[in-house]
């Protein structure tokens, strides 16, 4: 997680206090910690804004992004997903409701994401035992055959799921808001998000 310093903090501490100024939303709409950590903050920020100050270039932005991060960013609950599992079945997100989830988003062409699999697999037969948790990789951008290989290849333990909306707007990728990978969101019991980072 993204930590602050104290500039990042000199300019929370302007926003806060000038809601009526246009380079407040300019200094929000750029601030990756409230963005991509705490999106909670971010709405709530944004909604002390006075009207002239929403309508502005950097407003309407935040709207525009405020739309995407209440799928995925950190507090929101995930919109459902119906993937294509290693066997031919579908599989949902909300068949694991009420338990501890990671999504760990990877591809087979990504060298860091598969760099990761050996400690991911530490954490999995850590925590096996576990009834209450459960990792569940999932390839994006990558073709099945490819993400087959892989899998045949790493040998990961837990479930691998594939993105196979293709590129469009129903892919995980533009869903969640993804910028990179490897990614992994932390989900709680009710489906939300309460923490993500770089899987390496």
């Amino acid at each position: 997680m993204r930590k602050r310093d104290n500039f990042s903090l000199l300019k929370e501490l302007f926003i806060k206090k000038n809601p009526d100024k246009t380079y407040a939303a300019y200094l929000l709409f750029n601030d990756p910690y409230l963005k991509d950590q705490h999106f909670p903050t971010y709405e709530k920020t944004f909604r002390t804004f006075t009207p002239s100050v929403k309508a502005t270039e950097s407003g309407v932005k935040i709207e525009g992004e405020l739309e995407l991060l209440r799928g995925s960013g950190v507090g929101a609950t995930l919109e459902e997903f119906d993937l294509l599992c290693l066997d031919g079945n579908r599989v949902k997100l909300s068949d694991y409701r009420g338990k501890y989830v990671m999504l760990d988003f990877w591809a087979s062409w990504c060298g860091p994401c598969r760099m990761a699999t050996p400690n991911l697999m530490k954490l999995y037969w850590e925590l096996e035992d576990r009834d209450d948790f459960e990792i569940i990789g999932i390839a994006c951008k990558d073709k099945e055959e490819n993400w087959r290989k892989a899998v045949e290849e790493d040998k990961p333990a837990w479930i691998q799921l594939i993105d196979d909306k293709g590129p469009g707007a129903g892919s995980l990728w533009n869903k969640y808001r993804i910028k990179g990978i490897p990614l992994a969101l932390f989900l709680d019991p009710d489906g939300k998000n309460s923490f993500q980072r770089p899987s390496q």
